[in-house]
């Protein structure tokens, strides 16, 4: 018989940001247990287990750091905690004798208790991992698009063990050649980015079959995971229906349920987890009290906005004709 326990979910984060606790108190109340690996210990009171990452002792990722070569315009310190939060998984999750889990990033909440997914979809069909791939990073191969997100992703011990060992050979022979290829790409362009962890993800899974594509589990009959809240969709585009200024996909309360909205007719969807990226960001302590992405839920944050903006930019006209000194 399957365990019908709560999933476990890691949060690894180093800092206290507000939203590291909305994530934390929205995913713990959903149903499931969340482990922070990071060094807030308060937020670590709304936990399920927290663990001092100062105190986690990492090898293997020495080992990955000692071969690493930064090829991104992101600063090396931001790439190489991408990485490094892989190794505290596999640390605390082997620690805690578990043989398969979840991680989401600091920016992500999970709206539903995962283990009706875990127990009855991704167990029974013997995925090993299970990440999201966008159109762009599914299709879009001349363009370089390789990225594959962990933002709310699903691993068996035996799948981040995989992962690893991928890892130690990535810039070596074949793989490094197609990191390069990718950042001469990003230079070649002026594009920000180059390779990150993400990258990794994609070149590790694309010739899988045991590694699930959150980003299409709505359109397999699954509650819906979001790739990013600022996109109008995960593989389609324009599926779903956005807040009117605040653009940002509608998400609305109902029968103790968040439902995402179809762009065209009246199809909900169930949510199981929503990506406040980037910009989004802002908008989590809002959602956290209202449970809902409106256009009347976040009409004042939008005028906020909106007369923040145009102050900030008054200020520079007055400048101009006014010296300052």
């Amino acid at each position: 018989m399957i365990n019908q326990e709560p999933q476990e979910i890691f949060l690894i984060h180093h800092g206290n940001q507000d939203y590291l606790q909305i994530a934390a108190r929205c995913t713990q109340s959903a149903g499931n247990h969340v482990i922070l690996i990071g060094n807030d210990a308060e937020t670590g009171k709304l936990c399920t287990a927290y663990y001092d990452d100062a105190l986690i002792d990492l090898p293997e990722y020495r080992d990955f750091e000692a071969q690493y070569v930064h090829l991104s315009s992101a600063p090396i310190e931001f790439e190489l905690l991408c990485f490094k939060r892989y190794f505290y998984l596999y640390a605390i999750a082997k620690q805690r004798g578990l043989d398969h889990f979840w991680m989401i990033d600091s920016d992500a909440t999970v709206l539903q208790n995962l283990t009706a997914i875990t127990n009855d979809f991704l167990l029974p069909n013997h995925y090993c991992a299970g990440i999201s791939t966008p159109r762009q990073s599914a299709c879009n191969q001349e363009g370089f698009w390789w990225a594959c997100s962990p933002h709310t992703s699903f691993w068996t011990m035996a799948g981040l063990e995989d992962f690893l060992s991928f890892l130690k050979n990535l810039y070596k022979g074949e793989t490094r050649q197609l990191l390069d290829q990718k950042y001469e790409w990003h230079l070649q362009k002026n594009m920000p980015g180059g390779i990150c962890d993400m990258t990794a993800l994609f070149l590790w899974q694309k010739s899988k079959s045991n590694v699930y594509n959150f980003a299409k589990s709505h359109l397999d009959g699954l509650p819906f995971f979001d790739n990013n809240l600022n996109e109008t969709g995960n593989v389609i585009d324009h599926e779903f229906a956005m807040v009117q200024n605040v653009m940002l996909k509608k998400v609305t309360h109902q029968n103790k349920m968040h439902w995402v909205h179809k762009s065209e007719g009246e199809q909900a969807i169930p949510v199981a987890a929503l990506h406040f990226q980037g910009r989004a960001k802002a908008c989590m302590a809002t959602f956290e009290r209202a449970q809902q992405l409106t256009y009347w839920t976040y009409a004042p944050h939008a005028f906020l906005q909106y007369a923040t903006k145009r102050k900030n930019s008054l200020v520079r006209k007055i400048k101009k004709v006014i010296p300052i000194f």
